[in-house]
């Protein structure tokens, strides 16, 4: 239940917040090695966000042939789960759309931290869709993960369980 409140703390407006987000920087990337998990890439990126750190993410997007797109007009989510796979040597889908990650890995029901989340957006029969790795549930069901492209950067958001498309294990 911290967790939960710190997340909520997270989106309450104060002037340290917003200063704290303008000055945030993507914290050392842990040692590239078969025993680094994509979630631990994911965590080491938290707080990169497309305004101050544009070059990061052009990084992400290289992963799925879009380096040459402006992160902040261009969907990055699955960029960036790709890229964490990449970086602990799992291929991924190398294709730019959340939904690509319904097919990678193995169906799960019940997630793990570091599953992969895919999400609907607009509507469950809409092409469109969000990609992040899972946290945890909080006491309503709901899903926290931690993802790139959430409110411009990589950080932990929550979202509703009717959303859910499904959970994938590499």
């Amino acid at each position: 239940m911290k967790f939960i409140n710190w997340i909520k703390s997270l989106f309450a407006p104060s002037s340290e917040g917003a200063k704290a987000q303008e000055t945030a920087k993507p914290c050392a990337s842990p040692k590239s090695n078969a025993q680094t998990t994509p979630y631990e890439w994911a965590l080491s990126q938290l707080g990169v966000n497309e305004r101050t750190h544009p070059a990061t993410v052009k990084k992400y997007l290289q992963v799925v042939r879009l380096g040459n797109y402006d992160p902040r007009e261009t969907a990055w989510c699955a960029a960036f789960v790709n890229w964490c796979l990449a970086q602990s040597g799992i291929q991924g889908t190398g294709k730019p759309n959340a939904r690509s990650f319904l097919h990678v890995g193995d169906e799960v029901k019940v997630p793990q931290k570091g599953d992969i989340v895919v999400f609907w957006r607009s509507s469950k029969k809409s092409w469109k869709g969000h990609v992040a790795f899972f946290n945890e549930l909080t006491s309503s069901g709901d899903i926290v993960v931690l993802g790139g492209n959430q409110n411009n950067e990589v950080c932990y958001k929550i979202y509703p369980k009717e959303r859910l498309l499904g959970y994938r294990r590499v």
